[in-house]
């Protein structure tokens, strides 16, 4: 009995307690400069997100990272920066989202003068709160894009509620 409770009391704390890491939307919004592309940038952010080391030619990536007991995890939001070369309207845009077949299976949109960002349901997760929150920022005949992913940080989380933050940060992207 006594193996099991201090097992128990060091899986707890371990794990960061009932508590858990800081949730991402408790964190402040810092800027991020950076540049893809030809194309810098600037984009606010929860801290604690952090820029993947892992390079790649189609988008610069962001995850939020915080401590569970000594080890670094990864948690969503995801966010990518990328670049294309047309411009697309929010239309354009969520007609080519082949799991848009009705209006409410958009959950979030917003459009202005400078581009647009919305979120649907992420169709490869159909039963879970998992969402995928994509935009644009225009640049010139092109446009800087944004797309995230967002599902709880841990399993009795929620997401949903979290989508126009993430959206926030979406519209946030602007170039230099």
């Amino acid at each position: 009995m006594r193996i099991t409770i201090v097992a128990l009391l060091v899986s707890a704390s371990a794990c960061g307690g009932n508590d858990g890491p800081t949730h991402w939307s408790k964190q402040p919004l810092q800027t991020v400069n950076d540049t893809f592309g030809g194309a810098a940038y600037t984009i606010q952010l929860p801290k604690g997100m952090r820029k993947s080391s892992v390079e790649s030619a189609y988008n610069v990536e962001y995850a939020y990272h915080a401590n569970v007991g000594d080890e670094d995890y990864v948690f969503a939001p995801n966010v990518s920066v990328g670049k294309t070369d047309k411009k697309h309207t929010l239309a354009e845009a969520l007609k080519g989202e082949s799991s848009v077949k009705a209006p409410t299976d958009v959950l979030f949109q917003e459009e202005t003068a400078t581009g647009f960002v919305y979120a649907i349901q992420n169709d490869a997760k159909p039963d879970k709160q998992d969402y995928l929150i994509r935009g644009e920022t225009f640049l010139g005949d092109g446009a800087l894009t944004c797309s995230a992913r967002l599902y709880p940080m841990n399993k009795k989380g929620t997401a949903k509620e979290h989508i126009p933050l993430v959206a926030k940060m979406c519209t946030s992207l602007k170039p230099k």
